[in-house]
């Protein structure tokens, strides 16, 4: 005789997909997910046929990295393969020469996420936000925190510097999934950071919630519902790049799809909105994927001008040019053909090279749905 039976709530259902992960309906979840990724991509390339923009600004976005250090070590994340030194802080007089040369060529938004780190390590990073901030031709300024060192004490202060946007990455509010995707102890210490923070005054500071989580079901969790009161903005990362391969089994272990790798035709939005400088003193033309800045999106000759003479708008308006006449011509770098990041740039692109994209997103996604094992 059954004395007692669990109920199904959608907690026990979820957990139930998260281990049988082969079941038929998560496989056709996971398949339409894919398949909507595709049709949703198409259609937008569909549209960007009727939308020309080609002389909207190039340069008017700026990643600076405050630091390559993390309290973190995500399983999606290449930060576990950083093999370089780490700084704790970057430069001063790099960041005020990258500044200077950014707003003399028309300003715009500013990002403080490195590509593997977490900005609030670095001591600097009030400082940093009031530094640009304090320029007139500097919009939004934003970041992306774990949020373990965003006490309600650090939150003032960079409020009060400048902030625009904070981002904060978590998985579904469950601390044995937290451990093991996030790699970290410091759940107790978010969660505790998250509650103060819904009871300060945020002003015009914009804070969203990035989940990081394998679960069919999380959207009704009460800590995201209280966010959610509160005007937070809440979405789910539903897929991930695989940094080349070198991340693909820590996100099949834990149940994270893998984003499928689209055509490649014109030049990735990355070439053309602005630079990411490192804390190393580096410089990249992609802020995704470039760990360390060993590929050929670092090389000095694109950078010249702003190595030479601290000329930003050059290296937009000029030497970049021959990395995206690289994608046009199909022999874009390594690094970018496998990257699962790639978001191509319409505006600048003509009617006949919008097409050939059309053509290549097509191509990559009948060969998914098609073909076995292509992902």
């Amino acid at each position: 005789m059954i004395l007692f039976q669990v109920k199904p709530t959608i907690e026990n259902i979820d957990e139930e997909y998260k281990v049988h992960d082969k079941s038929f309906l998560l496989y056709l979840y996971i398949s339409l997910t894919k398949l909507l990724f595709f049709l949703t991509i198409v259609f937008r390339d569909i549209c960007a046929l009727f939308t020309s923009k080609k002389n909207d600004k190039k340069l008017n976005h700026l990643d600076i990295e405050p630091t390559n250090i993390c309290t973190a070590n995500c399983v999606f994340c290449a930060y576990q393969y950083q093999e370089g030194k780490f700084y704790k802080k970057i430069d001063d007089d790099f960041v005020d020469r990258l500044v200077d040369s950014f707003c003399s060529a028309g300003g715009g938004d500013i990002g403080l996420t490195p590509i593997v780190g977490d900005p609030l390590v670095s001591p600097d990073i009030v400082k940093l936000v009031s530094k640009c901030r304090s320029r007139k031709e500097i919009n939004q300024i934003g970041l992306t925190t774990n949020g373990h060192l965003l006490t309600s004490e650090k939150f003032i202060e960079l409020r009060d510097a400048g902030i625009t946007n904070i981002v904060i990455s978590m998985t579904y509010p469950d601390e044995k999934e937290y451990k093991t995707i996030y790699r970290s102890t410091q759940y107790k210490q978010l969660i505790d950071n998250l509650n103060a923070l819904m009871l300060i005054d945020k002003k015009q500071v914009n804070i969203a919630l990035g989940i990081r989580t394998p679960r069919l079901f999380w959207k009704n969790n009460p800590l995201f519902k209280k966010a959610k009161l509160q005007g937070w903005e809440i979405s789910r990362n539903l897929f991930f790049d695989d940094w080349s391969g070198s991340v693909t089994d820590g996100l099949k272990k834990n149940h994270l799809l893998k984003r499928p790798l689209r055509g490649k035709h014109l030049p990735c939005t990355m070439l053309q909105s602005g630079p990411h400088a490192m804390a190393s003193g580096k410089i990249t033309a992609c802020g995704c994927r470039d760990l360390e800045g060993k590929s050929e999106l670092s090389d000095p000759k694109l950078f010249a001008p702003f190595y030479e003479s601290a000329n930003l708008e050059k290296v937009y308006y000029g030497t970049m040019d021959t990395l995206r006449n690289r994608f046009l011509n199909g022999t874009l770098p390594t690094i970018c053909a496998t990257c699962r990041h790639y978001n191509p740039e319409y505006k600048f692109a003509s009617f006949k090279d919008k097409l050939i994209q059309i053509c290549a997103d097509l191509k990559a996604g009948l060969k998914f749905v098609f073909v076995p094992g292509c992902d």
